[in-house]
């Protein structure tokens, strides 16, 4: 009994820590406009901005625009994290996405920083459950450590917008954490869905959420062969979020983490739901038309 309550108390402590998670792009924004603020105050002097690669790793689309490799690269980083009785219980790796062009030094600083934080949230929380992930190893006898990956993928820039989704793997996690950034690189600001209304519109249509959701179906009951329980339709509901989107110059595109959806297909990645602009019926403009 004691040992179900504290594989209980671990798995909640992802649970809650899932949730942490999807309110990022709120902390972003916030971020992002203060740091802008202290940046453009010193923009007169020398920033010294990182320089660093890319590395695709999930099924998204991804641009192969070389003006990509004028404005972000990659920065590898890792850390791992050793218990008390001496075994290395909890490893964070990281390819993070860090700006080196195609807008101001302050701007560049700002999103950097904002990944880097990131980052350093993900080494505090390996931090404070170092102990929990090696109680975890020594009741199941594995000698592999709980292991955290972050990564990245440019599925768009141009000289205005840049487009990022974020892949945060928890261990014990029902499929990663995705977060887009749709970032204007003039000044910084990450774009909601919103920024791309028509003119008069307030947001979308039940026809087209309609839309939207019907294509998650259709993905998720191709992927798993069977038609959807009702547990996994109000996953749909439950996980899909208008502002986890990016686009290109043609189509916008919607991803849901397969594993939210179902845990059996956690590691086949994302469902990500393809539309032209045109098929929101002139609620939506494209930022490229």
């Amino acid at each position: 009994m004691k040992n179900t309550r504290k594989k209980e108390n671990i798995l909640n402590i992802f649970f809650i820590f899932d949730k942490i998670a999807s309110s990022r792009r709120i902390v972003m924004k916030k971020a992002v406009c203060i740091l802008l603020c202290f940046t453009i105050l010193f923009s007169f002097a020398a920033c010294n901005v990182k320089k660093v690669t890319d590395e695709n790793t999930s099924s998204l689309q991804t641009t192969t625009d070389p003006y990509r490799l004028e404005i972000v690269k990659d920065k590898k980083v890792s850390k791992e994290f050793t218990a008390a009785d001496g075994t290395v219980s909890y490893v964070v790796e990281a390819t993070l996405p860090e700006i080196f062009g195609g807008c101001s030094e302050g701007v560049a600083a700002a999103i950097n920083k904002h990944y880097t934080d990131l980052y350093d949230e993900a080494l505090a929380f390996a931090e404070l459950n170092v102990e929990n992930a090696a109680t975890y190893m020594k009741n199941l006898g594995s000698q592999k450590p709980w292991t955290r990956t972050i990564s990245y993928e440019v599925s768009f820039c141009n000289k205005e917008y840049l487009c990022l989704t974020v892949l945060d793997s928890m261990p014990l996690s029902a499929g990663p954490n995705v977060t887009t950034d749709c970032i204007k690189l003039t000044d910084g600001i990450e774009c909601e869905l919103s920024a791309f209304f028509a003119e008069g519109v307030q947001e979308l249509s039940d026809s087209s959420l309609d839309m939207i959701n019907s294509a998650f179906i259709d993905l998720a009951t191709d992927e798993l062969g069977t038609k959807l329980t009702q547990e996994q339709l109000d996953a749909i509901d439950a996980n899909f979020d208008p502002n986890r989107f990016y686009f290109d110059e043609n189509n916008i595109y919607f991803i849901i983490s397969k594993g939210k959806i179902d845990f059996s297909i956690a590691s086949e990645g994302l469902f990500v739901a393809e539309f032209t602009w045109d098929d929101f019926g002139g609620e939506l403009e494209s930022p490229t038309a």
